[in-house]
């Protein structure tokens, strides 16, 4: 394995490397996360996420200080790479990182990401960008080479933080489906060469998780790893799941359940549209927000 995992890494770095020198709109910078050359045998989880969340060019990337120091010389070689973030022993100041361990901590398995053996984490691919909406069109090859990796360390499971933006390049290149197993888009489930692979947002997207979600997504994610072999169905997830789900239901029927009563009181919207307000007194203003998600401010 480790030796496919230098190859790999030689293979993906001379990729970047030519794309990033040789069209101005992929002059980014280029990583992956943990390092993989702690990898021994393969991992029960690999998490991806969408690309890198840093945002620098490749020609800035090869000349910073930290970068030279981690093995840079000149350009991002196979060794440095697979070496992966030189930040990754700050991680849990990363907000994203933080949240994913909360939902592991409520489903009670978050004793694999405080093992290196037992996880990677990397990226759809390897363009490290402020934010999705800052990629170029992406080539193909770049969920290529992370379903390479992916065929040389061959998980357990496969975790993708994105929702759509993660899960639907991986679909397309490696040829699979998946269906929803949560309602509100929480998770949707399938299987990739006899990989369970699992989809959720992003743990540091906006709307942010509720308590509610990250509990609900914890105790799913439990069930499906401790019955990797199976092939789950939504209802058997809502019948399992059922006191969670309601709690999440409850919640966002609240705003609209307000937004009825003041209506049968009479109480008008003075501003139309959304979020609607409601003056209650000289000094107190309710704004309800319907959406999905929806909230109740006071």
């Amino acid at each position: 394995m480790k030796q496919e995992l230098y190859e790999w890494a030689d293979r993906t770095a001379d990729f970047y490397h030519h794309k990033a020198k040789s069209d101005k709109k992929y002059d980014i910078s280029f990583y992956t996360q943990s390092n993989l050359t702690d990898i021994e045998q393969s991992p029960e989880l690999l998490i991806l996420a969408i690309n890198p969340g840093s945002g620098n060019s490749y020609e800035k990337q090869i000349s910073d200080e930290i970068w030279q120091k981690w093995g840079v010389d000149g350009r991002m070689d196979g060794a440095t790479l697979l070496k992966g973030n030189p930040t990754w022993e700050k991680r849990n100041t990363w907000r994203f990182w933080q949240r994913l361990n909360n939902i592991f901590n409520r489903g009670g398995i978050n004793d694999i990401l405080q093992d290196k053996s037992r996880f990677v984490l990397s990226n759809l691919t390897l363009f490290a960008t402020k934010s999705e909406n800052d990629l170029p069109t992406l080539p193909s090859e770049c969920t290529q080479k992370t379903i390479e990796l992916i065929d040389i360390l061959q998980p357990k499971h496969i975790l993708c933080l994105g929702g759509a933006g993660c899960i639907d390049p991986l679909k397309k290149e490696g040829k699979f489906e998946t269906k929803q197993l949560l309602p509100f888009n929480l998770l949707s489930f399938g299987k990739f060469n006899s990989i369970s692979v699992y989809s959720i947002r992003h743990t540091a997207s906006r709307p942010a998780y509720t308590i509610e979600e990250m509990n609900l997504v914890g105790k799913c994610l439990k069930y499906l790893f401790d019955n990797p072999n199976k092939d789950f169905s939504e209802d058997e997830i809502k019948q399992v799941l059922a006191q969670e789900i309601q709690v999440i239901t409850n919640k966002i029927e609240v705003p609209q359940r307000i937004s009825e009563k003041f209506g049968e009181i009479g109480l008008s919207n003075f501003e139309k549209g959304k979020p609607e307000r409601y003056s209650l007194t000289e000094d107190i203003m309710i704004s309800v927000t319907k959406s999905e998600m929806g909230y109740v401010a006071i």
